[in-house]
């Protein structure tokens, strides 16, 4: 690309699959992982505007304390050249990963993996997208998206049950 728009952006993903026998939050008990189905990430996009930049990391985890987020913003900005207020970090809220959040009767706090995979993993992205930073075009759009199932279906009657629900 040429021209200049004024706009860069870079993108990296990281592995944060948990080890197998690592408990998976959100199964009271706690249940351990005994395969992987499909690996779980995190990935981070890196946007520059000007002399403005953001970063946009999610994580397939299913929630994120809000100590371990400040933490994680710092490293991520850190890592990507971004103030930490410039961090936005989501999680997807599977229930294939450990415990990250410190919510009681869902098993304890994986820090061991908060430490050694899930902080590793977003400073990875992070760098990533700042080392694949390029000039770029952004557009809108709109699609169907089918990647999630609602646990809660409207039946023809009003009644609302634990079904499927796209």
């Amino acid at each position: 690309m040429s021209e200049n728009y004024g706009f860069q952006c870079g993108a990296g993903k990281a592995d944060i699959t948990p080890p197998l026998g690592t408990k998976l939050y959100g199964y009271a008990p706690a249940r351990p992982a005994e395969s992987v189905g499909d690996p779980i990430a995190t990935t981070a996009i890196k946007v520059v505007s000007n002399e403005e930049s953001a970063l946009l990391i999610t994580c397939d985890i299913a929630s994120l304390n809000p100590e371990f987020a400040v933490r994680a913003r710092k490293l991520a900005g850190d890592a990507a050249g971004v103030k930490p207020e410039n961090v936005i970090i989501n999680v997807t809220h599977t229930h294939s990963a450990p415990n990250c959040s410190l919510k009681s009767g869902w098993g304890e706090v994986e820090i061991e993996y908060i430490e050694n995979i899930l902080f590793p993993g977003i400073v990875k992205a992070s760098k990533e997208a700042a080392e694949t930073c390029r000039p770029a075009l952004m557009g809108i759009g709109e699609t169907d998206s089918n990647v999630n199932m609602n646990r809660r279906e409207l039946t023809e009657e009003g009644e609302i049950i634990l079904g499927q629900n796209p």
